[in-house]
């Protein structure tokens, strides 16, 4: 009868565990992905405004050279911003003031952008070309989803820190994980239409 009740308390033990198992241990590794992506959307929408900002002025110098300053003043602080390394799971967690500088930077840029905007608010010619209207377009179009991205990584890292405080297996799984700030998520501004 001993070696009855030992299969019996073994399969009740596998059975527990693989309840235990099925009991969330999956959401934090779910959530932590959502984050991480949710990031690199950002990430890129910042890298595809650097591009198309720089794009743009070569447009805008071949036509409206009277705007050299405001022009050069968007080159400068994309170049600032491109001097800022920003490593998510690094920098961000160990060192916020680097995040808070980097979207700083990010923020000084578009407000350089829509400085520029502003100087050229009377250049029909340039308003007519097709390649400045097409950038442009595309700019604006890139501020929006960078509005939406930012919404959507506050969602996962809210997701994500309940996760870190409610996860079973955090302890055991997860140990290196830490809870995400979004204090800075609403510091971003988009660019002015």
């Amino acid at each position: 009868m001993s070696g009855l009740k030992q299969q019996q308390a073994r399969l009740l033990l596998v059975g527990l565990m693989v309840l235990l198992v099925g009991c969330g241990s999956g959401d934090l590794g779910k959530h932590d992905k959502a984050v991480k992506d949710a990031w690199a959307d950002i990430e890129y929408r910042y890298e595809y405004r650097s591009d198309k900002l720089l794009e743009l002025i070569k447009v805008i110098d071949a036509f409206d050279p009277g705007v050299y300053s405001e022009a050069r003043q968007v080159l400068n602080d994309r170049v600032a911003v491109e001097n800022i390394q920003v490593n998510f799971r690094g920098e961000m967690l160990a060192n916020p003031q680097i995040m808070q500088r980097y979207l700083e930077a990010q923020e000084t840029l578009g407000q350089s952008f829509s400085a520029l905007q502003i100087a050229l608010q009377d250049a029909e010619e340039l308003h007519k070309q097709t390649r400045y209207q097409t950038l442009h377009v595309k700019l604006m179009n890139n501020e929006r989803r960078l509005a939406i991205a930012y919404e959507t990584f506050e969602e996962a890292a809210s997701a994500y820190n309940h996760s870190l405080e409610t996860d079973f297996w955090k302890d055991i799984l997860y140990r290196e994980l830490q809870p995400v700030s979004c204090e800075w998520c609403a510091t971003d501004q988009a660019v002015d239409q």
